[in-house]
């Protein structure tokens, strides 16, 4: 986006829409792609070493390979940062899922530390406002997920 055009009310609301419901969709394919990769990984590695725990590992190998592509791609900030929160819910939920059965805080903690690391970097390397809406829209999301006890 060039950030020299003034925003108006609707260009906003389309793109926190577009950045809701984009983050949406990615979300499910996401979790199909993470369920091809785990269970290719089960197959693949065999019953000795397929565990889930390295098919999540792999996956997050593999979020972070598309995102680097999709991060050095030409499109469009809205695109990017609808993007965005697919490896973010991603690597925030792998890490609910590995200490699930800790307390609920700590999950809490170390989601908050990704999330500052993100701003920082996001305020650091002066990122567009589409950013920080879906790396807030996602720390919410999550929130609500670990304290609601909702199923993934």
């Amino acid at each position: 986006m060039d950030t020299h055009h003034k925003l108006t009310g609707a260009h906003i609301a389309f793109h926190v829409v577009a950045i809701v419901v984009g983050g949406f969709i990615l979300f499910n394919l996401g979790f199909l792609l993470a369920a091809i990769v785990i269970r290719g990984s089960q197959i693949l590695l065999g019953p000795s070493l397929g565990s889930p725990a390295i098919g999540r590992y792999l996956f997050l190998g593999v979020m972070g390979l598309i995102s680097w592509f999709v991060f050095k791609s030409k499109l469009p900030t809205i695109a990017k940062a609808t993007f965005m929160s697919l490896p973010l819910i991603t690597l925030l939920l792998i890490i609910g899922i590995s200490f699930f059965g800790t307390p609920l805080w700590l999950t809490i903690a170390l989601d908050t530390i990704i999330i500052g690391i993100v701003l920082f970097n996001l305020k650091l390397n002066h990122y567009p406002w589409q950013y920080y809406f879906s790396t807030g829209y996602v720390a919410i999301l999550m929130l609500i997920i670990g304290i609601t006890g909702m199923d993934i």
